[in-house]
């Protein structure tokens, strides 16, 4: 036998990150065997005037950049967009869908070619933190507008093999129920994939 930690790909306990695609302190997951990152992509920056401003060409280069990181490092991410990251005091975020899905549809190639570097997305871009709850502007309360965003990252950045998740039970449930894609198939509680017939 030996004494030297497994590394488990895709699967064990994750790091955290809430600077992608900086990814600073990247080497801690070398340091303890980890292969699996939760990463958080803030983008408060664009959306500092009303309506927001798209992504730079520099920041989605950032983006690529940061992919290529956890490639090297052999980590997988648990991605999630945001652009709140409170709740007490809201940052700067979009006051409107049509905002995030102008910077959806930007992000979109960047994500499907570095599908490879990911394990799953999180539904994000509403609320603190991307988890779809106390938004400076209330987008949370339209539930259309919530199952509209399941469907574009479901459309524009996943590829069959990878997964989106949604943050809870009951809003898994009420998103699926609103939602056009009728090929959701649950793997557990709170995770809406792509079923094998899409």
């Amino acid at each position: 036998g030996s004494a030297e930690s497994i590394v488990n790909p895709e699967r064990g306990f994750r790091a955290e990150f809430a600077d992608f695609p900086a990814l600073k302190n990247l080497d801690v997951c070398a340091t303890f065997n980890l292969t699996l990152a939760q990463a958080y992509c803030y983008m408060w920056q664009f959306c500092t005037s009303s309506p927001c401003a798209p992504l730079s060409v520099a920041y989605l280069k950032e983006l690529d950049e940061g992919f290529a990181r956890a490639r090297r490092a052999g980590v997988k991410l648990l991605l999630r967009f945001a652009y709140e990251n409170s709740s007490v005091t809201p940052m700067n975020g979009p006051s409107t869908y049509e905002e995030i899905f102008l910077h959806m549809r930007q992000l979109a190639p960047v994500v499907r070619r570095n599908a490879d570097v990911l394990h799953t997305i999180a539904a994000g871009f509403v609320g603190a933190y991307g988890e779809w709850h106390s938004s400076a502007h209330r987008l949370e309360a339209n539930r259309s507008g919530l199952a509209m965003l399941v469907d574009a990252e479901l459309d524009w950045f996943l590829p069959a093999d990878r997964s989106l998740i949604i943050r809870t039970p009951m809003l898994t449930r009420h998103t699926a129920q609103l939602t056009r894609r009728q090929e959701y198939s649950f793997r557990s509680i709170c995770q809406a994939t792509r079923s094998l017939n899409t």
